[in-house]
């Protein structure tokens, strides 16, 4: 009997569980004041748009082109430099609207 109630119960919370909403506001980064005091703020991280951009930065930064700096941040999606040319964010988070459509 208690094996019974305990494959019920394990059945039964593994139905009610249902798939949460991703919402894209929720993936955004958020600039909290105690990082800007700190100067490691989300904002002064560098996020270099495409390949172009990327090397640029870097040119940027160097000192003569022989080191990048101590105190230096940079976020890179790499899938977003390489992506097909019809891929949407909401396919790669495999988000559907309504319709079903992604």
């Amino acid at each position: 009997m208690k094996n019974l109630l305990i494959i019920i119960a394990a059945l039964w919370s593994t139905f009610s569980l249902k798939a949460q909403n991703v919402e894209l506001k929720d993936l955004k980064n958020l600039n909290s004041p105690g990082f800007q005091i700190l100067d490691i703020a989300p904002s002064t991280i560098d996020r270099p748009a495409n390949p172009k951009a990327f090397a640029a930065s870097i040119m940027s930064l160097t000192n003569n082109g022989t080191a990048i700096p101590k105190n230096f941040a940079m976020e890179v999606t790499p899938y977003w430099y390489f992506k097909p040319k019809n891929a949407t964010v909401f396919q790669y988070l495999n988000i559907r609207d309504e319709a079903g459509k992604s």
